[in-house]
């Protein structure tokens, strides 16, 4: 069972949280297993990354763009120890199932992302939770532990492999974005600027950094 904090579940209580499996052992497990890498790039970075959606038009365009396109990206307000995202999918495309019974209509088409500061990011699809937990090595390492859980029984062979496969090109095309900005932010001539309206999610995740240090 997956287990949110009583404040963001009570934000997204109809998405049935207590609905979704847990990881599972067996034939199952390449779908509901997780999954380690570490990464050359500083962890906050990562955290930005997953939980903005200025992003994804470029870096995945062929992939999460194509079905949640980011202009369409809602930002509601978050709390002092997280933030929220509401990527639609586009309604042209089929409904994502299986999924609750009792979702609601208007999230059957909703993906939300979710930061558990400091570390911990969720995208929460009708049918599925993609989560990720983050571990700092050093400021310039990340070691990354991810997973799957679905709604409803283990997904056929073929269709766990693609979904697999989907999310390691999507972690693979921020990998290669993140450890090129790793670059950059150790630069002497970098310096700061505006954010977009769709990076709102940062901007929470700056303050709570600010009070953690402040405290």
């Amino acid at each position: 069972m997956y287990i949110l904090p009583p404040s963001i579940s009570k934000k997204i209580e109809g998405y049935r949280w207590q609905s979704f499996t847990p990881p599972a052992a067996g034939k199952s497990r390449r779908f509901r297993g997780l999954i380690c890498h570490r990464r050359s790039h500083n962890w906050k970075l990562l955290v930005e990354n997953f939980t903005e959606a200025y992003h994804s038009f470029q870096a995945h365009k062929n992939t999460i763009n194509a079905f949640a396109p980011s202009e369409l990206s809602e930002i509601p307000p978050g709390g002092d120890g997280y933030s929220l995202m509401i990527s639609p999918i586009d309604p042209k495309l089929p409904p994502r199932t299986p999924h609750h019974p009792d979702l609601p209509e208007s999230q059957r088409y909703h993906i939300t992302m979710i930061c558990v500061f400091p570390s911990h990011v969720i995208a929460l699809a009708p049918e599925r939770a993609f989560y990720m937990c983050l571990t700092p090595e050093g400021t310039g390492q990340v070691r990354t532990k991810w997973g799957v859980a679905g709604y409803g029984p283990a997904p056929a062979r073929e269709a766990a492999e693609h979904l697999e496969a989907l999310y390691r090109e999507v972690n693979e095309e921020d990998r290669v974005r993140l450890e090129s900005l790793q670059e950059n932010v150790g630069s002497r001539f970098a310096g700061t600027g505006p954010i977009s309206h769709l990076e709102k999610p940062n901007w929470d995740f700056t303050r709570y950094i600010a009070r953690r240090l402040a405290s």
